[in-house]
């Protein structure tokens, strides 16, 4: 039997693509929504081999904040400003996506004392920006101008 405290504590990688660096998921958020957040969250949690728990909470996470995006759009009277409306749900996903990577912070701190590379966020990024974040947009404004 080996002790359990002379064992590595820094393990391989799993076996897949490189994981995205999760700092820059919230710009992600910002420009995208909580559904861009959320596809891109739950895709590095994948690729740093986050567990089934660790990614039930990215995605209640992000159900909760396209809930709170919708609700926020529906209070706000139509006669307001479509730039405090604009910042409001971009500060709400920005807030959803904090909460989206607690799980995945220990995982994407184990990858950088690896030394391992990490993988471009840039196409990914923006793929889901303009698959999720336009129609979520445009939804939003629906819901706001309630159309």
């Amino acid at each position: 039997m080996t002790d359990p405290l002379l064992q590595p504590t820094v393990r391989d990688r799993p076996a897949g693509p490189p994981p995205w660096h999760s700092q820059y998921i919230p710009v992600v958020a910002f420009f995208g929504g909580a559904a861009a957040m959320t596809v891109v969250a739950l895709r590095n949690g994948r690729r740093l081999g986050l567990d089934r728990s660790g990614r039930r909470t990215i995605l209640v996470a992000g159900a909760l904040t396209l809930l709170a995006e919708f609700a926020f759009a529906l209070l706000l009277p139509a006669a307001a400003d479509g730039t405090g409306m604009r910042l409001t749900v971009r500060a709400i996903s920005v807030l959803g996506c904090l909460v989206q990577l607690v799980p995945l912070l220990r995982l994407d701190r184990l990858h950088m004392l690896r030394d391992d590379p990490y993988a471009s966020l840039w196409g990914p990024g923006t793929l889901a920006v303009l698959t999720c974040g336009v129609p979520e947009g445009v939804l939003l404004y629906l819901v706001w101008t309630q159309v």
